[in-house]
C-alpha cells in the first residue's frame, strides 16, 4: 500500500487508536536524498497511534529502508540498512514539549496535520551515521583505500635496515 504523502491528522489518528503502514519512495524526501549517493528505494513505515495512561497522544513504530551512501574512508558507494524506531509524543506548542516524559521525543503536531513524508524524513536523517563507512576495512581496501598504518610503513624504506643494524649492535 502506498501512503498518501499529504497531511494526516495525528490527533485524530491517536484518538482512534489507528495505524499507518505502507511505503514511501526515498526520492520524495529531498533533504534526505541530498545526503545519499542515490535516492532509489523505498521506506517501509509501520506506525500506530494512541493515547497512553498519562493521557499523552503518541505515534510509535519504526521505519525501515536501505540507503546508498558514500563511504567516507574510500569514497565508494555502499548500501546501509536503516531501522529508525519512533516514539513521538504529540504536542501543540513548545511548553507542552518541555513537560513531555523522557520516553517520548516531542513532535509539534498542528491541527492542520503532519506530512508523513516529512516525519519519516526527519527520523531517517537522525538515524544516518555521522561519518558513513563500510563496516569491514577490507571492503575499503578493495576500493583502493590504503590505511595510514600501511602508508607509514611504505614511507620508511630503510626501517628494515635500521632493525638489522640494531640487531648487530
Amino acid at each position: 500500500m502506498q501512503i498518501d504523502l499529504d497531511r494526516f491528522d495525528p490527533w485524530k489518528l491517536a484518538a482512534a487508536g489507528g495505524q499507518l503502514q505502507g511505503e514511501i519512495s526515498l526520492d520524495r524526501m529531498p533533504r534526505l536524498s541530498s545526503l545519499l549517493a542515490s535516492p532509489a528505494g523505498q521506506v517501509r513505515i509501520a506506525l500506530e497511534a494512541g493515547i497512553d495512561a498519562q493521557a499523552i497522544a503518541f505515534l510509535s513504530g519504526h521505519l525501515e529502508t536501505t540507503v546508498m551512501l558514500i563511504c567516507q574512508r574510500c569514497l565508494a558507494p555502499f548500501e546501509l540498512s536503516l531501522t529508525a524506531p519512533i516514539r513521538l509524543g504529540l504536542v501543540r506548542n513548545e511548553s507542552q514539549a518541555e513537560s513531555l516524559p523522557e520516553e517520548y521525543d516531542p513532535v509539534l503536531a498542528p491541527t492542520e496535520g503532519v506530512a508523513i513524508s516529512e516525519l519519516a524524513e526527519d527520523e531517517l536523517i537522525l538515524a544516518l551515521p555521522l561519518a558513513p563507512m563500510h563496516n569491514d576495512l577490507r571492503q575499503c581496501q578493495a576500493n583502493g583505500f590504503v590505511s595510514p598504518q600501511v602508508e607509514a610503513q611504505k614511507a620508511k624504506p630503510f626501517a628494515v635496515l635500521a632493525t638489522l643494524m640494531n640487531e648487530l649492535d
